[in-house]
């Protein structure tokens, strides 16, 4: 009655799952006995990020100006004056660690508020998907357990804070994050088009009236998997965002077009492979400070060619293998270093 998988599939999902240890085991047609865990419940963490921070993000590095940018930015929007900052580049390129960045200095901020929400590769046909994420997780923070009567009355007392008239929002809503109606609630006459609008408006305003209380962040990342209905929303939302203290943070990655780009309050940050040098920097923090054997450092620089999630991640597949051994004041081979391939991590 329980799901075992082996130590190769939990170093993919470790941190997504959290696993109990069964030990070696025989396997019939398995030379060698095999590690295996079984897997208990699923844990909090959505995102890569999410899982690296549980055990301490990896330094930034080669990103001084762009994290200037969104520092200034914020500041800003602090002050009244919102804006938009999109941040583009392919995958692995280091969006989602910029973004951690800049989370972490609005944590700083004990006035500010922090809204944020993830597109999804499967979810790119369902219909406002990552903003209906948000506000169940984070907003009303509902939970398996909660009966229909439970959110309906969260729902209720959240649209009541920003003024919304409870007859027509509370049915509305409910239908969006599938809740029951009660037995005797009129339906509503709207027209399916009228609907939509209705919920887009009421999500833009929620957020705008947040931004106008007090200094507010707002992060949608991977609109190249958006919704056409989350797309008309963040319209919306850009339009808003000089008018009060918010700051809109978007990524994507570069075959997204951003139709923002040319709005004056816009600010596009484009990100670059790292250096050369920035990539060996990388290298030695992720060592903690202990000198690596130079074939390592160099097959590392030229393997990964800039991209800082192939240098993290294949850097640690060695730091863990038996190719190094780990002294008091660094790291060294065990013997010849072979080529060295993609991490199982970066093929999942």
């Amino acid at each position: 009655g329980s799901l075992v998988i082996t130590d190769a599939s939990h170093r993919i999902v470790e941190g997504f799952f959290n696993c109990a240890s069964l030990g070696e085991h025989e396997m019939r047609g398995v030379a060698e006995p095999v590690e295996l865990h079984r897997v208990l419940h699923e844990s909090t963490a959505r995102t890569r990020l999410d899982v690296a921070a549980m055990s301490g993000l990896t330094p930034l590095v080669g990103r001084d100006r762009e994290v200037g940018v969104l520092a200034e930015r914020w500041e800003d929007a602090k002050h009244g004056r919102g804006s938009v900052v999109t941040l583009q580049g392919e995958g692995g390129i280091g969006k989602s660690r910029l973004v951690a960045s800049i989370k972490e200095r609005v944590a700083l901020d004990s006035d500010a508020w922090l809204g944020e929400s993830q597109c999804s590769a499967h979810h790119r046909n369902t219909a406002l998907h990552p903003v209906i994420g948000t506000f169940e997780n984070t907003v009303l923070r509902f939970t398996a357990e909660d009966t229909a009567a439970v959110k309906r009355e969260r729902l209720s007392g959240l649209l009541a804070q920003y003024g919304f008239d409870q007859d027509e929002a509370v049915p509305l809503f409910s239908e969006l994050f599938a809740i029951p109606p009660e037995p005797d609630a009129p339906r509503l006459d709207l027209t399916p088009e009228q609907r939509k609008q209705r919920v887009l408006d009421g999500f833009a305003r929620m957020l705008t009236v947040r931004g106008s209380q007090q200094p507010t962040l707002f992060v949608m990342e991977d609109l190249q998997w958006a919704d056409p209905s989350t797309l008309e929303l963040l319209d919306l939302i850009v339009d808003q965002a000089p008018t009060v203290s918010l700051l809109v943070l978007l990524t994507s990655r570069p075959e997204f077009e951003s139709p923002w780009a040319q709005r004056s309050f816009v600010t596009q940050v484009n990100l670059a492979r790292l250096r050369a040098e920035d990539t060996v920097d990388m290298v030695r923090r992720i060592a903690g400070g202990k000198s690596l054997p130079d074939e390592v450092v160099t097959q590392v620089v030229q393997k990964t060619d800039g991209v800082p999630l192939f240098v993290e991640e294949l850097l640690k597949t060695v730091i863990d293998s038996d190719l190094l051994v780990e002294g008091e004041h660094g790291y060294e081979l065990t013997g010849p270093l072979p080529s060295l391939g993609i991490p199982s991590t970066l093929h999942a």
